[in-house]
């Protein structure tokens, strides 16, 4: 049997140290900046940090807000006779101040296009938005009416 030796003047790998810009002074002196490993957290992340990663997360979207997203656009289309993302995504944020503030016109756009494609409302409930929107636009026709 034989036994391999070990090499005993080996020493551990030495990191680079990574100098930016920011770190070098006007005279070229290098200033010490504390430096974090990957596993060790930021020290300004504190109270919130599981919070915040939760919110990274994808929220589903429920029937009801699928139903706001397919109201807004049939009321435009009934109403201008044209399809017009940018007005349903203003009239729909109108109705709903708070919910998912993040999203902008265009990903309001696609969950419209998806949630029709894969039918994720019945034909029952499209019928009823159908004949609110009727009776809306109704109301606001008799309104300007008894205005002028």
């Amino acid at each position: 049997m034989m036994i391999r030796k070990q090499n005993i003047n080996t020493q551990p790998a030495r990191r680079k140290e990574r100098r930016s810009s920011d770190s070098t002074e006007e005279n070229g002196n290098h200033t010490e900046e504390p430096q974090h490993r990957s596993s060790q957290s930021p020290p300004n992340i504190g109270v919130g940090q599981e919070r915040l990663k939760s919110l990274n997360k994808r929220i589903q979207w429920k029937r009801d807000e699928i139903k706001e997203v397919l109201w807004s656009f049939t009321y435009i289309k009934e109403k201008i006779l044209r399809e017009n993302y940018k007005e349903a995504y203003k009239l729909w944020g109108e109705r709903n101040p708070v919910t998912r503030m993040n999203m902008d016109g265009k990903a309001f756009l696609n969950q419209n296009n998806y949630s029709s494609k894969a039918k994720r409302i019945t034909a029952v409930e499209i019928d009823e938005i159908k004949e609110n929107i009727t009776y809306k636009i109704g109301d606001d026709r008799e309104e300007n009416r008894k205005k002028e």
